[in-house]
C-alpha cells in the first residue's frame, strides 16, 4: 500500500512544491531529522527561513492523518532551481540549550519536593526550562518514576552515650540488613562517624561488652582504634555531624566527579622550608540512594 506525505511550514500546506521528503538519522536517531527538497516557488506560499515550523503526515490515507514529524526549519539553502531543507525536531532545541537551575528537595512545590526524584526533575528541565510538550502527536508522555534519591535512615535503639539501654551493634546490622534489602552487598561498606560517636562505640565495645569477649575487649584496649568491625569499614573524621552515623556501600551509592584536577603548588618560606600545597575540586554524586544508611539520635 503506497504511503501519502503531507508537509506543513508554519502551518500551511506545501505538498504540492514538494519533491522529496526523507527521514534521516541523526543522534543515534534521538533526534528526528527530515531532508525535504521543494521547488524554488514554495516561496510563493510562505517565505523560508530558520523561524519555520515544519510538520510532516504519512499514511496510506487522502490526506494522511499520521503525524510523524513535528520540528523547525534548521538549514535551507536553494539548490538548482530547488530549496533544500534540514528540519530537526525539538529535541534539538535541548540538546543544544544550556539551563542553570537549582533544584531545592525541602521546598514544596519545587519539582525535587519532597522525595527528590530525579524523574521529576528531568520532566521539569525538559517542559518548564526546555519549552517541549509532554504530549507529541496527541500522546501524553510519561517519565519512568526513578524512585526516590532520599537515603535510608532509622533511628538508633537509644543514644549511644546511654550505657544502659544503647545498641549500637543492633543499629548497624540493621542499616546492613536494609542495605541488603535493597540488593546491594554491605560487606566491605565504610561507617563513618564523629569521633564522638567512636568514643562511645569504644567504650560499649570494651567496658559495656568487654567482659563478654574478653580477647576482643585486651585487643582494643592495646590499639585503642576500632578499623573495622562487623564487615564494616570505620572511618571517623570532625567533618562529620555528631548525632549521625553513616553507613555506605563504596562504589556503588556515589561517584566522585572532578571538575579541577589534583594540582601541587610548593611554597617556599624562607629560613623555614618549602610547604607543598595539594588540591582537588568536584563534587560527589548521589545515583544509589538505597546503597545508604544514616543511623539518626546517636547521642542523647
Amino acid at each position: 500500500m503506497s504511503k501519502n506525505t503531507l508537509i506543513h511550514l508554519n502551518g500551511l500546506d506545501v505538498t504540492s512544491y514538494l519533491v522529496s521528503a526523507e527521514r534521516v538519522s541523526t543522534y543515534g536517531d534521538a533526534i528526528t531529522t527530515y531532508a525535504l527538497e521543494f521547488t524554488k516557488n514554495v516561496n510563493d506560499a510562505v517565505v523560508i527561513s530558520n523561524a519555520l515550523t515544519v510538520e510532516v503526515w504519512i499514511d496510506s490515507s487522502v490526506p494522511p492523518t499520521t503525524k510523524v514529524f513535528d520540528g523547525f526549519i534548521d538549514l535551507f539553502k536553494p539548490e538548482k532551481g530547488m530549496i533544500e531543507i534540514i528540519a530537526k525536531d525539538q529535541l534539538a532545541v535541548l540538546i543544544n540549550r544550556q539551563v542553570m537551575h537549582y533544584y531545592v528537595s525541602n521546598v514544596p512545590g519545587d519539582a525535587s519536593y519532597p522525595d527528590g526524584k530525579l524523574s521529576n526533575i528531568f520532566a521539569d528541565l525538559v517542559v518548564t526550562h526546555g519549552g517541549l510538550s509532554c504530549i507529541s502527536f496527541g500522546v501524553t508522555l510519561t517519565v519512568q518514576d526513578s524512585g526516590t534519591t532520599t537515603v535510608q535512615t532509622s533511628a538508633s535503639v537509644d543514644g549511644w552515650d546511654q550505657t544502659a539501654t544503647m545498641n549500637p551493634i543492633l543499629d548497624i546490622t540493621n542499616g546492613a540488613q536494609l542495605i541488603r534489602a535493597k540488593g546491594y552487598n554491605p560487606n566491605g561498606g565504610i561507617l563513618a562517624m564523629n569521633s564522638i560517636e567512636h568514643k562511645y562505640l569504644l567504650n560499649f565495645l570494651i567496658s559495656v561488652k568487654g567482659s563478654s569477649i574478653p580477647s576482643f575487649a585486651n585487643d582494643k584496649l592495646k590499639s585503642g582504634v576500632i578499623m573495622e568491625i562487623l564487615g564494616w569499614n570505620v572511618v571517623v573524621d570532625e567533618l562529620l555531624t555528631t548525632d549521625w552515623v553513616y553507613q555506605w556501600v563504596p562504589d556503588r551509592a556515589a561517584t566522585w566527579k572532578s571538575f579541577m584536577g589534583i594540582t601541587s603548588v610548593a611554597i617556599k618560606e624562607p629560613l623555614i622550608g618549602t610547604t607543598i600545597r595539594v588540591a582537588e575540586e568536584g563534587e560527589c554524586i548521589l545515583h544509589d540512594p538505597n546503597a545508604v544508611h544514616i543511623i539518626s539520635d546517636t547521642i542523647g
